[in-house]
């Protein structure tokens, strides 16, 4: 008997496994395979294991990489590479740190490429630097006092950290939101983004100026190319985020972040491969089935649909969708969400201190590595902000431009000139040294340039006494932080089974936000597809 029992127990377990193994899994497309895409298909993953649900999960990236707006650029000659945006972090993003982590890669809170300890950046106004930022706290502090006080830098301080604590609510929450607007009054913040950064800072009794357009605007215009009149509040705030937080970046490039994230879901990834219609279906049970075609033509169909990217990522060639719902957003995209389009110039070459200091030769040592321009000097600027990205030797400056098929003869007439140029300025190369070791000059750099329009090279020969190297790029990179009341925003879900989770970006639009949106969006399919 108890041998006749034990062989039932036994037949049943594994007639039990058997039935498990069988079942079919569910497909999940994603589309996009940035930050987003990436992050969805991590937690999609997550959240199909832990309900016991078997998945396949295929992103769908139109470009040859993972990464999207994260992507990163090789300097020649050098296995070295530089973000194109996206170039930072912070050590309060959890989930961000948690990949990095996960991934064994190198982060930091300095960049170690630069081979300087504190980068001096300077305020750039179109005719003058008003204020310099050396890298020493203790300079730094006295000049800041002198010129900004603390009053307003500690009001913009406390305000910016009470409503950062707000948003980190959003951490805490055991339930997926439905809306962005529920998520706003989950986390006290509902209204908020209906007043410009201008309109809560005049509530600052006796506001510094200087140091709302010096310190707080440029922050603004660099994170997001908008200024204090037009940016909505919380874009105010989480633009000031490197000031109550610890940047963060990793070493090499954080498009290595997305990728990694890409490869730990286990997605079946598919480069090169655009999306050229997305048809709603009903399978033969009756349940809701999305039927993807790309642009060579192969079809194939999910039982549930990401949309990772946002919609102006296909302007050139738009997605059709068919068979959504009565107004749908992907088919009227209201509320509409515009993007600023952000050109970068990665430039290697020597710079023309004159161009900033108009022929004061007193003045050529003290050019900062970084410049962030003031809005008013947009008229005679064309550039946003000039970041030094590294410092290169003599060597490698060769190494550099042989791979970029630059003669040896030309980098060596420029470092004649530069030669000249110091001598009949009276000034050595001892006199700029920044280190002891190769990295002697801060002359010849890799250097990056943010800008609303392209960069010529009429526009950088003004800038440079000399260059050899320049790497243009364009991307929609962020949308315009407009205000907002709490239902203007896109839905989280568009259809039955239809997740948009860049809903998420006219209300912060950054790497961690992606993530945090995208694992909203993950739990809400999850939540469905389980109960399906």
């Amino acid at each position: 008997m108890y041998k006749v029992l034990v062989h039932s127990l036994l037949t049943l377990v594994l007639t039990s496994g058997a039935v498990a193994d069988s079942v079919t899994p569910k497909k999940v497309g994603i589309i996009g395979g940035g930050i987003s895409g990436a992050s969805a298909a991590y937690y999609v993953n997550e959240g199909m294991v832990a309900a016991s649900t078997p998945v396949n999960i295929t992103i769908f990236e139109k470009n040859n990489h993972i990464g999207g707006r994260v992507e990163s650029v090789n300097l020649p000659g050098t296995s070295q590479k530089f973000d194109t945006g996206a170039s930072i972090f912070v050590d309060i993003n959890h989930n961000i740190v948690d990949f990095a982590h996960k991934l064994g890669l190198d982060i930091g809170s300095k960049d170690p490429n630069t081979a300087v300890d504190n980068p001096t950046t300077g305020v750039w106004d179109g005719t003058q630097f008003p204020f310099v930022f050396t890298g020493n706290d203790t300079v730094d502090d006295t000049n800041a006092y002198n010129r900004y006080g603390s009053d307003t830098p500690g009001a913009v301080y406390t305000f910016s950290l009470d409503n950062v604590n707000k948003y980190l609510q959003t951490y805490n929450l055991t339930t997926p939101f439905n809306t962005i607007g529920d998520l706003l009054t989950a986390t006290d913040l509902s209204g908020f983004l209906t007043k410009t950064a201008s309109e809560v800072l005049a509530t600052i009794p006796n506001a510094n100026q200087n140091y709302l357009k010096e310190v707080v605007e440029i922050s603004t215009r660099v994170n997001y190319a908008q200024s204090l009149a037009g940016i909505h509040a919380m874009g105010m705030v989480i633009s000031q985020m490197p000031n109550v937080a610890t940047s963060m970046h990793v070493r090499n490039g954080n498009q290595q972040l997305v990728q990694g994230i890409a490869e730990l879901s286990g997605a079946n990834i598919q480069l090169n491969t655009a999306v050229k219609k997305v048809e709603k279906i009903a399978s033969s049970t009756g349940a809701v089935q999305y039927k993807v075609t790309t642009a060579s033509g192969a079809v194939d169909t999910f039982d549930a649909l990401i949309m990772a990217s946002p919609t102006s990522t296909y302007t050139d060639a738009a997605i059709q969708w068919v068979g959504l719902k009565e107004g749908a957003y992907f088919t009227t995209l209201a509320p509409p969400v515009e993007y600023t389009t952000l050109h970068v110039t990665f430039v290697v070459g020597r710079m023309k201190p004159a161009y900033f200091f108009k022929g004061d030769e007193a003045k050529y040592s003290n050019l900062p590595l970084n410049v962030y321009t003031t809005a008013n000097s947009t008229s005679v600027t064309p550039f946003t902000s000039i970041s030094v990205e590294y410092i290169l030797s003599t060597i490698e400056l060769y190494e550099v431009c042989r791979a970029a098929n630059v003669s040896d003869t030309a980098v060596a007439a420029d470092i004649a000139a530069l030669e000249e140029e110091l001598a009949s300025e009276n000034r050595t190369k001892e006199a700029a040294s920044l280190s002891a070791d190769t990295k002697t000059y801060a002359f010849y750099t890799i250097a990056k340039f943010f800008s609303p329009e392209k960069m010529t090279d009429t526009q950088l020969r003004k800038v440079y006494a000399g260059y050899f190297w320049t790497y243009r790029t364009s991307h929609k990179a962020y949308p315009k932080l407009d205000t907002r009341t709490d239902d203007e925003f896109p839905p989280i879900t568009v259809d039955d089974k239809l997740y948009f989770p860049n809903a998420f970006e006219p209300y912060i639009s950054t790497m961690e936000t992606s993530t945090v949106s995208s694992h909203n969006a993950a739990k809400l399919l999850v939540q469905d597809l389980s109960s399906a």
